[in-house]
């Protein structure tokens, strides 16, 4: 079911979402009530889960400065080894835990856009052939789609940012992957996750129980959908068997040609004339 989460920004729940996938994703979705959520450590973008270089800086002074205010022993030990040394192990533990293989196993998610209409470009990132099916919904139902899932589901839109210039969030995972960087920013994205953190023991173990792509998470079609869109180079064809195949399982979702490539009404009008 929808947890609510301070790592996952809401936005209104009218606000229009999209997901834009390929016909055999979509086949998978409808006949099994359950939505593909990819791992991490699958995503192309290298830096999924990856904190920001000025992480290393802000830890280090933080430990300075909280080991001075706690006036703790280790404030001794830190200037007898010496900043560069402290640098570099606060800078290896760091980057240990954000690059962590088995960390980026254990989230999986599911990825929308944020958007009015949908989008000419998206549509050739997401969806490989004319083929293409989007999802349209809204935050608010997304939210409550979850309902017959047992585990906790985190929904929330994604912060872009410059990892050159400032550092992620210090004092939970979930920082790492609900910040991208400004390049995605095209895709205005909100993120559904699930969090496997306690569910087995880390190292070797994870890799071998999380073998998998992804994870299937039970979803509420019909509370999903507000509409399943079409690509706008799909053939009547085309339309007539996902419209057979939504009514074949009993889901009342109105199926809808994208309107992209349509010619403008006015000039077609004033060619009549």
């Amino acid at each position: 079911m929808y947890d609510r989460h301070d790592c996952f920004p809401e936005v209104d729940d009218s606000a229009r979402l999209w997901r834009y996938m390929d016909l055999d994703k979509f086949l998978s979705l409808i006949t099994s009530g359950k939505l593909f959520f990819t791992r991490a450590c699958h995503f192309e973008d290298t830096w999924e889960g990856v904190t920001s270089p000025r992480n290393i800086d802000t830890a280090v002074l933080d430990e300075i400065v909280d080991n001075s205010i706690n006036k703790s022993p280790d404030l001794q030990a830190i200037k007898r080894m010496g900043i560069t040394t402290v640098q570099q192990r606060l800078k290896n533990a760091i980057f240990a835990s954000s690059l962590d293989v088995d960390l980026r196993y254990r989230y999986a998610i599911s990825c929308w856009s944020m958007h009015c209409h949908d989008t000419d470009f998206l549509w050739k990132v997401y969806s490989s052939t004319k083929n293409g099916i989007a999802i349209q919904t809204t935050f608010g139902r997304l939210k409550a789609a979850f309902c017959n899932e047992s585990r906790n589901v985190h929904v929330g839109k994604v912060t872009y940012m410059d990892y050159e210039k400032t550092a992620l969030p210090f004092g939970n995972a979930f920082s790492n992957i609900m910040h991208k960087r400004n390049c995605y920013a095209y895709e205005n994205e909100i993120r559904a996750v699930v969090w496997e953190g306690e569910a087995i023991p880390p190292s070797h173990e994870a890799r071998a129980f999380y073998s998998e792509k992804g994870e299937l998470v039970s979803i509420d079609i019909n509370s999903l959908a507000e509409a399943i869109y079409l690509s706008p180079q799909s053939g009547t064809s085309f339309g007539d068997a996902i419209n057979s195949i939504v009514a074949k399982y009993g889901y009342a979702i109105p199926v809808l040609k994208s309107r992209l490539l349509e010619p403008p009404k006015h000039l077609t009008s004033i060619r009549q004339i």
